[in-house]
């Protein structure tokens, strides 16, 4: 039996998901990694929500024991018993005054009605006068559930589903990107593990370069779940979806942000650069979800306590050194299992490449295919005939080159033909070379 379903069966006992049984020292590894993740995670105490629906239920008559006042909590969400949003985490947050993108939680006010019908052995006339009472009370406390979270860390992944779809209004349209996504109203994302979407945003444009160009620049960190309060990184935490008009849209954080401090010779007060990627969604691109970069830049006199530098000097579980490879561009950090170096680059051809660039842009040349830069790197290039045409080391290098044009500062022009030194025929990309020089990555 799906425990998370919305039924009035009587709950036997919590054994989560029967099916998974044969499978337990799979699921027993993938919960004790799931409890070190979410230990770091300072959780929410329901505490005084359910106070305060013990008082307000009192206040028109109705005795409600704690235990049950917990059970319409989760209720109002959708999920059946308390005690498992309990043993597995499910995370219970508030969005507090500096709200983003799908910061409202979305109610199941039907299945409310039920559970305090049962519950409190109420008529129905009374059960949906006290469903309004324990959604007013929600609403106050600015609670929700943080499907970023339950998207984005890994130990959830055998249950994930079951729990989306409890999240899922049986009424009205999603208002949660994840949501949308778990149900299959959105199509899948490109990436969920952590490893992956850091990836997916070291090459994307934003101000002044690319992640890539600020990493390796000056000391940066990730920022693992920061806290949704943090005006500046909440984005990291949006979670939204609009239906209407004649096609949906959609914006998804990625759980993380990136921060890095920097002075100004002007003043020498502490600033930092804070970059949040997010994930948007238009149906009609070739590629539906598409990174966006939100670039901000705070000076810590001004940011909330604690700053950043009170956060840095206790070593916030969360925040990770990040670097980058000067050779193949990978995002990485030494202190981080999941993002562990995983290449095993010998040399610098990310800095060579910009130099190449470089001494065409001084020469007033403004063009160059994938192979006149292979030719430069390599000394030569000649054509493989025994090579596929899209393994051959002209493609690869090609793809790399395209992924990572705004490192470069470059722009794809046009496939055209080309021989090698031999007289082979290939085709080969043309690139136009961006007029400013671009700051060579640090090995």
């Amino acid at each position: 039996m799906d425990l998370f379903a919305p039924t009035l069966q009587t709950i036997p006992d919590f054994n989560f998901f029967s099916r998974h049984a044969s499978g337990s020292g799979s699921i027993n590894r993938r919960i004790v990694l799931h409890e070190k993740i979410m230990s770091s995670i300072k959780k929410l105490d329901l505490k005084p929500i359910s106070k305060t629906l013990i008082t307000e239920f009192g206040n028109d008559g109705v005795v409600l024991k704690a235990t049950h006042s917990y059970q319409l909590i989760s209720a109002a969400f959708g999920l059946w018993a308390h005690e498992l949003t309990q043993k597995y985490d499910i995370p219970f947050d508030t969005y507090g005054h500096e709200t983003f993108p799908g910061a409202q939680p979305q109610f199941n006010e039907r299945f409310l009605i039920e559970r305090v019908t049962q519950l409190c052995q109420l008529d129905e006339w009374k059960a949906q006068h006290m469903t309004q009472v324990v959604l007013d009370v929600l609403k106050r406390a600015k609670l929700r559930i943080n499907g970023i979270k339950i998207l984005f860390i890994s130990a959830n992944e055998d249950h994930r589903i079951s729990i989306f779809k409890a999240l899922k209004n049986p009424i009205f349209p999603p208002i949660h990107a994840s949501v949308a996504i778990a149900n299959g109203d959105l199509p899948p994302i490109p990436a969920t593990n952590l490893r992956d979407r850091v990836q997916m945003v070291g090459p994307k444009n934003m101000m002044g370069g690319t992640l890539h160009n600020l990493v390796a620049r000056a000391k940066s960190y990730l920022w693992i779940f920061p806290p949704a309060d943090l005006k500046e990184a909440a984005y990291a935490y949006a979670d939204r979806i609009i239906t209407e008009g004649p096609q949906p849209t959609a914006e998804l954080g990625l759980g993380f942000c990136v921060v890095q401090p920097f002075k100004l010779s002007a003043d020498e007060a502490q600033r930092y650069t804070i970059i949040t990627p997010i994930l948007d969604y238009r149906k009609n691109r070739r590629s539906p979800w598409d990174v966006t970069m939100l670039s901000s830049s705070k000076l810590e006199s001004l940011t909330p306590r604690p700053w950043f530098s009170d956060i840095m000097e206790r070593g916030d579980d969360n925040i990770y050194e990040l670097k980058v490879c000067p050779n193949c561009l990978a995002l990485y950090s030494d202190d981080l299992p999941e993002l562990k170096r995983s290449c095993s680059c010998i040399g610098s051809d990310v800095a060579d490449i910009h130099t190449i660039l470089n001494d065409w842009r001084a020469a007033g040349r403004f063009e160059i295919t994938t192979i006149q830069m292979l030719e430069c790197l390599k000394g030569e290039y000649q054509v493989n005939r025994d090579t596929p045409v899209n393994e051959s080391k002209n493609a690869a290098f090609g793809r790399f080159l395209r992924k990572n044009e705004a490192t470069f500062g470059i722009r794809h022009l046009t496939e055209e033909s080309a021989k090698d030194k031999n007289g082979r025929k290939t085709t080969t990309a043309k690139w136009i070379i961006g007029r400013k020089p671009i700051q060579v990555l640090l090995s």
